[in-house]
């Protein structure tokens, strides 16, 4: 089963089908005149999934504590969407420096799941697919100022097609709370995120 978490993916791919199947009864006279309605439908649900995905973004407080396994986990079902995320709406989540990368790209992202250069999801590196079951959170460095921990998940791109990623996460501790912030996001190519967007313009 496919989870990705806070994608407006989710909430599309499983409209598509409905609508599909009653795509598929049409004669191709009212086929051809559906396209516009049609085009129109799936630019809205588009917008209208993501702006849902980053409103319960914003619902979660943005404070993330614990353990750093359930902090990793939290980030991800809460605030899987912090790349195309105002970040004046997430600034507690961030360190000063992803903060200030995230925010000078973020005029520059031309719909919710790209931003300026990225044309692709971080978390799976890739424009279609999913996560699904297994994954596993592991602790690759705990310290009082800083941990982290890679997310390993199966990336599907089909019924039968699937493979093992992970992604690495680093927080560091708030100055002025017990909180963890967003230092830097490794993504499955093992490019940081915000490395990649500091350096392209």
């Amino acid at each position: 089963m496919g989870l990705f978490f806070g994608s407006p993916r989710r909430l599309l791919l499983k409209t598509n089908i409905r609508l599909l199947s009653h795509i598929h009864c049409l004669h191709p006279v009212q086929l051809y005149h559906f396209i516009p309605a049609l085009a129109f439908f799936f630019a809205l649900v588009s917008f209208t999934a993501c702006r849902s995905a980053i409103n319960d973004t914003t619902k979660g407080g943005g404070a993330i504590g614990g353990e750093p396994n359930v902090a990793a986990k939290s980030f991800f079902t809460s605030h899987y969407d912090f790349y195309c995320t105002d970040p004046n709406l997430i600034k507690s989540l961030l360190t000063p420096r992803a903060f200030r990368i995230l925010k000078h790209h973020y005029g520059n992202y031309t719909n919710r799941h790209e931003i300026g250069v990225l044309d692709c999801d971080p978390w799976i590196n890739a424009q279609d697919g999913e996560i699904s079951r297994p994954f596993n959170f592991v602790t690759l460095q705990n310290q009082n100022s800083e941990v982290i921990t890679r997310f390993d998940y199966t990336f599907r791109t089909g019924f039968k097609t699937s493979r093992l990623q992970s992604v690495i996460v680093k927080f560091q501790r708030s100055p002025s709370s017990s909180t963890w912030q967003l230092a830097d996001f490794i993504m499955p190519n093992n490019e940081s995120l915000l490395d990649w967007l500091e350096r392209t313009p």
